[in-house]
């Protein structure tokens, strides 16, 4: 009999992703045992156990933070051969009755082949649909060779899985229709946990000044046209202050943006990730939450967890256009649709005067994706065999 235990994997930072995270302490606080493969840090220890009692197996290959596309493949390309050998090696020390493997790549579902061979469950959670991540970096259509071999990697990526995860409704429809599984992917949202972002008692009054934004920085998450915006937000409002915490390939250039518009006062970037907590308190320090996403072909199925985050905690928002956002949002938040950063500044200024504080919806909350998660990996576990009872015995 297999144990009540998953090993899950992903080319990431344990500490540095909310979603894969919440998930290990959910099935860890409902009785499983949860192993987790990830990259290596600097001055960590190959393992470790968390706080949580997960424990963590670090890999030698660390996460490629350059903007050379070949070697960030490379990279991809050592941690998933590690990662195999990993998987192959825990199989041998530990009875899993799953394993969960979160991406990008796609690919990596392959490297859980040693523990499906052993009959363990397999769980794809798809983060991000690759296809459109690299459509955005090399800014052409689903018919370039290289988006059809994305897309044929995630058919049999979605097919080899016993169960795919997806991130939100549309995220779901779009693997489904492609990849033509026999059973949908199931939805577990990037919800917020309420315990980190706890809601604040009571609201600011405006003037609001603290401008905030979170998360990875790269060239689709549109932090640029935000610092654009700051000139104008200035010049009517000059108190304003804006905060940039994360990292990400655009940090660079949006440095030397805010050197050429002589924004120092005004914007702070420090360019590096801070632990989740560390985040949270950042959030509850703000007062407008700021989401300028570029309409890009991945972004537009993205649900940010940071909107839920802001939401959660009860900032005012401003936000780019995603089809989830419209569909789950419209009429109730501040939506920036047309990526002209003066639009984007007149839509701040409405918030720093007169904001509103939309409520974090219901089925947004941690709480109902956690029972939903818990769940679906209780339906997987191997069914205990029966023992014949005495009346089927007689009846023989």
């Amino acid at each position: 009999m297999k144990e009540k235990r998953t090993l899950m994997l992903g080319y990431l930072v344990l500490e540095n992703d909310p979603r894969v995270l919440r998930e290990a302490e959910a099935l860890r606080d409902a009785g499983w045992d949860v192993d987790v493969i990830g990259l290596g840090e600097e001055g960590k220890g190959r393992s470790s156990i968390l706080s949580s009692g997960i424990r963590l197996l670090r890999t030698k290959t660390k996460k490629y933070r350059g903007d050379s596309t070949l070697r960030y493949m490379l990279s991809y390309a050592i941690f998933a051969i590690e990662a195999i050998f990993s998987v192959f090696a825990q199989c041998f020390k530990h009875r899993y009755s799953t394993v969960h493997v979160h991406t990008m790549p796609d690919l990596l579902a392959f490297c859980a082949l040693p523990a499906k061979l052993w009959g363990c469950k397999v769980v794809l959670d798809i983060h991000d649909t690759v296809p459109e991540v690299y459509q955005d970096k090399f800014d052409c259509d689903q018919k370039h060779p290289l988006i059809r071999f994305l897309l044929f990697c995630e058919k049999i990526s979605a097919r080899f899985a016993d169960q795919v995860i997806t991130v939100n409704y549309e995220h779901a429809d779009l693997v489904n229709k492609r990849t033509g599984l026999k059973t949908p992917p199931a939805v577990i949202f990037n919800a917020v946990d309420q315990n980190l972002f706890k809601a604040r008692g009571i609201q600011p009054q405006p003037p609001l000044r603290n401008l905030i934004v979170h998360g990875t920085l790269g060239h689709r998450h549109g932090i640029d046209r935000l610092i654009e915006a700051m000139p104008k937000i200035l010049e009517k409002e000059p108190e304003t202050k804006l905060r940039i915490y994360g990292n990400g390939d655009a940090v660079p250039e949006l440095r030397e943006l805010i050197t050429k518009l002589q924004l120092e006062e005004a914007v702070h970037l420090p360019g590096k990730y801070f632990p989740l907590s560390e985040m949270a308190e950042f959030v509850s320090q703000g007062d407008i939450g700021i989401i300028p996403y570029r309409s890009t072909w991945s972004t537009k199925y993205m649900l940010p967890t940071k909107l839920l985050e802001y939401l959660s905690v009860g900032l005012a928002v401003v936000t780019s256009e995603t089809l989830p956002i419209r569909s789950m949002f419209e009429g109730r938040l501040k939506i920036w649709d047309d990526e002209n950063p003066e639009t984007l500044a007149n839509l701040v200024l409405e918030q720093i005067r007169n904001p509103d504080f939309p409520p974090l919806p219901r089925e947004m909350q941690w709480s109902l994706h956690r029972r939903e998660l818990i769940s679906l990996y209780s339906m997987m576990e191997p069914k205990p065999k029966t023992q014949p009872t005495q009346q089927a015995i007689t009846n023989e």
